[in-house]
């Protein structure tokens, strides 16, 4: 575990990879084994990020989102979770967003949020959204193409930079 952001280097730069049709399941096997260590402590998963997007570039990373209905997760439940290879983000500064990140390079990021959180919330929206349209689809993904090139080495500005299209996008 970790509280350096730029602890990996280029481990971790963004790479973006061709739609992986094994997505979906790698998603559904990952929420299978989460909820065996959780139990039902865990009331939705949710696929989210560019892995859930059908043939668009992405970072090859499985992103799932979970909503607790008791949210925080207690201490004991980071350790399960630690245990099946993820590493916890301790210092995150948002208190209603547990973040855990699993191997290096890194192939899934796992979301904790609140029952009903916004954040999550338009998460889902905008990769509805998306996946109902294409021009949005082949925009977004220029974009990214872009931000990639540009930001190849610092995945914190990739990411930041999506940030005024993912807006304009849940705006309308």
């Amino acid at each position: 575990m970790t509280d350096n952001k730029n602890f990996f280097g280029t481990v971790d730069k963004v790479i973006l990879k061709e739609y992986n049709p094994d997505y979906p399941s790698l998603f559904e096997k990952e929420a299978e084994l989460l909820k065996s260590v959780l139990a039902n402590r865990i009331c939705k998963y949710h696929h989210i990020g560019s892995t859930a997007i059908p043939d668009i570039l992405s970072k090859p990373i499985i992103d799932i989102a979970i909503e607790l209905e008791n949210f925080p997760l207690s201490k004991k439940e980071i350790e399960k979770i630690a245990r099946l290879g993820y590493s916890y983000w301790h210092s995150n500064p948002n208190p209603n967003h547990q973040f855990f990140f699993k191997n290096l390079p890194r192939t899934h990021h796992l979301h904790f949020y609140p029952s009903g959180y916004q954040k999550l919330t338009d998460q889902i929206k905008f990769k509805d959204k998306l996946n109902a349209e294409k021009d949005l689809k082949e925009r977004y993904e220029e974009l990214k193409i872009q931000l990639a090139r540009e930001y190849k080495f610092d995945r914190e500005k990739y990411t930041s930079e999506k940030a005024e299209f993912i807006k304009s996008v849940l705006e309308k």
